[in-house]
């Protein structure tokens, strides 16, 4: 793989890192607003709509454009 970018990519993940990335995140993410339910419903919502939009805006465009896992692959 030839690149033009000064940092090294990471050619292929294995099923134990794909499982863990992928799980991670939302698992996280749910762990909170089950947290959150129990203090207070209304505001687990506004949690959930909070982690959604920080996934959607932060974490897969900073994060994910970097991984070339997807692109490759698409699994």
């Amino acid at each position: 793989m030839s690149s033009t970018s000064p940092c090294n990519l990471i050619d292929r993940f294995n099923l134990k890192e794909r499982v863990l990335m992928r799980s991670a995140w939302p698992g996280f993410a749910a762990v909170g607003v089950w947290a959150i339910y129990r203090q207070d419903p209304l505001w687990s919502l506004g949690y959930l709509l909070y982690v959604l939009a920080g996934f959607a805006l932060v974490v897969l465009p900073g994060l994910c454009a970097h991984c070339p896992y997807p692109s490759r692959f698409s699994t």
